[in-house]
């Protein structure tokens, strides 16, 4: 498996780069750290998820945008997955659409280990749909209570609502995630 970590951060540098902004800019834009943006940039730390959107949300890219292109603009096989690794949170995503030209769909497997969770996630404008594929989580929206979705239960709701969603200390869970347009589109950052 490739080094996601490095080809991250080394994405993040170029991306940097090209805007010519500083790492000291970013990091008082961002709330993050020069001397952790430094170990981002050159592989030699992981990043959380939360981290990452700001970053995402600052230099206006989408979350598509950080991962090395699709070589197959239809087809996307298994080991060819897009993945990004949060090992702080106990999150993995894999990508399961190539980068789409047009931007209207994000649809990844996201697997969390137990007592996992990212986070709130930020209203956007358009729709969301989780479906479990493996063990549980709890999907809490603003303004409800919490809700256990168990292998085979599925959400779909409004993304204006906001949402949470994490697993509970005993079990991880295997979901699909979709969203419409995607949530990490500099057109919903605020």
């Amino acid at each position: 498996m490739v080094d996601d970590t490095r080809l991250l951060g080394a994405r993040l540098r170029a991306i940097r780069a090209e805007r010519g902004v500083s790492l000291s800019a970013v990091a008082e834009a961002t709330g993050i750290s020069t001397s952790f943006l430094s170990l981002v940039e050159t592989g030699k730390n992981d990043i959380t998820f939360g981290r990452l959107r700001r970053l995402i949300d600052y230099y206006g890219v989408t979350l598509i945008d950080l991962l090395p292109p699709a070589e197959d603009t239809v087809v996307v096989r298994k080991a060819e997955r897009q993945h990004l690794h949060f090992p702080t949170e106990g999150v993995d995503v894999y990508v399961l659409v190539p980068g789409v030209e047009n931007d209207n769909l994000y649809a990844a497997i996201a697997v969390y280990e137990p007592d996992s969770q990212v986070e709130e996630s930020r209203p956007f404008e358009g729709f969301v749909l989780i479906s479990v594929l493996e063990g549980s989580l709890v999907l809490t929206l603003a303004d409800a209570e919490p809700v256990t979705l168990g292998v085979g239960d599925s959400a779909y709701f409004n993304a204006s609502r906001g949402s949470h969603v994490r697993t509970g200390p005993d079990e991880g869970a295997r979901f699909i995630y979709i969203a419409a347009p995607p949530p990490f589109h500099p057109v919903h950052s605020p």
